[in-house]
């Protein structure tokens, strides 16, 4: 089974990400890339609604999420490489899908092969295929 890869802070747990979720799981094993509240911090400029223990609980218990693992990135736009396996397919929401996300990939030696919209109803997602 493919592996599907998901980064974000899930700070405030909304239905658009069930369901983003639930379509991620329909293209292989979920495996999400928690933000640590430092990275939620530096990145979003916000203050935290739930702290990473609550935050990661909380994934954990959704049914179509297989794995969760800490990450700390340095931007919306890139992953930690160390956590990719080869095919992994990059899931986001389809307004976080831009042309920094794509340069990430190729950059890191990585071919983009499908940026494109995803699921039905009134939310899409983009989806990014890493292959070396």
């Amino acid at each position: 089974m493919s592996q599907v890869v998901l980064s974000a802070s899930f700070d405030n747990l909304q239905s658009r990400h069930m369901r983003l979720l639930q379509e991620a799981h329909k293209l292989g094993e979920v495996h999400v890339l928690l933000w640590s509240d430092q990275t939620v911090r530096a990145i979003e400029e916000k203050d935290l609604k739930f702290p990473q223990v609550e935050r990661q609980y909380f994934v954990e218990a959704i049914r179509y999420v297989d794995h969760v693992s800490l990450a700390d990135v340095s931007s919306r736009d890139n992953l930690p490489l160390q956590q990719i396996e080869k095919g992994t397919t990059w899931v986001l929401e389809e307004y976080h899908a831009n042309s920094e996300k794509e340069a990430f990939c190729v950059n890191a030696d990585r071919k983009v092969q499908r940026f494109c919209g995803a699921y039905r109803r009134s939310k899409s997602a983009a989806l990014i295929t890493l292959t070396r």
